[in-house]
């Protein structure tokens, strides 16, 4: 029993055309090479497409539905990750632009049917159908990317999940919403521009990119009593000193 169990996995070790360990995936041995495919996107946080090959010695692997590691004797097998050039149907890309009709950035995307390559080629854009969302969007090429975008650096002060309060100017949302200032809102990542953040507002729907400066920890009329009372206070130290 316990031999069987050792047979039924198998560890599969991914490099990259240049020799380099990309990652390792612990299989069954049964496994489609779409599942395997699958697997090394998920452990390698970047996407294996449908025409990638992966190559074996002298065996190439590329039918989707066959099971090269069936038949293999060994525990450890070793493959090449052969990528491809341009994008096909089915493809899955990472979204690595703003915020946009419910997108977020590092959503995953795939390739829709219907898009040959041809349309709008000129301009670089691709049907891309997103299921988080259930939306298909056309998005310029050079916002999808084969691996998960990193996180950018957050301006001094903020992290993740930290609390805001909006103090900018009314902003109208891609829905009709209205982002009004003192707005409550949490903070989701940095933002594409310097010194932003991209927040998720109360009763606001849409992903927001928020210069840090537009942002305070206390609500705008909290901060102005705030401020009122420190400036009383100074002006009632500063006439009892010319009182004395």
């Amino acid at each position: 029993m316990t031999e069987h169990k050792e047979l039924s996995d198998l560890e599969v070790k991914v490099f990259s055309i240049a020799g380099n360990e990309i990652c390792t995936v612990k299989v069954p041995r049964d496994i489609t090479l779409k599942g395997l495919k699958d697997k090394v996107s998920r452990a390698a946080r970047c996407t294996v497409t449908g025409p990638d090959s992966f190559c074996f010695g002298a065996e190439t692997w590329e039918n989707g539905s066959s099971k090269p590691l069936q038949s293999l004797q060994v525990h450890t097998v070793e493959v090449t990750w052969v990528k491809t050039e341009g994008m096909h149907v089915g493809d899955e890309y990472f979204y690595t632009g703003p915020g946009l009709n419910g997108i977020e950035r590092g959503d995953v995307g795939q390739i829709s049917p219907g898009d040959d390559g041809s349309i709008s080629s000129h301009l670089c854009y691709r049907r891309v159908f997103f299921p988080r969302a259930n939306v298909t969007l056309m998005v310029h090429q050079s916002q999808l990317s084969r691996c998960l975008p990193s996180p950018k650096a957050l301006p001094l002060g903020c992290r993740v999940g930290d609390i805001f309060f909006y103090t900018g100017p009314p902003r109208r949302g891609c829905n009709g919403s209205m982002l009004k200032p003192g707005t409550r809102g949490e903070v989701v990542e940095a933002g594409l521009i310097e010194d932003s953040v991209r927040m998720r507002f109360d009763e606001f729907r849409c992903l927001c990119s928020v210069e840090f400066r537009s942002l305070a920890k206390e609500p705008p009329q909290l901060r102005r009593w705030t401020l009122l009372k420190l400036l009383k206070r100074f002006v009632s130290r500063l006439c009892w000193r010319f009182n004395r």
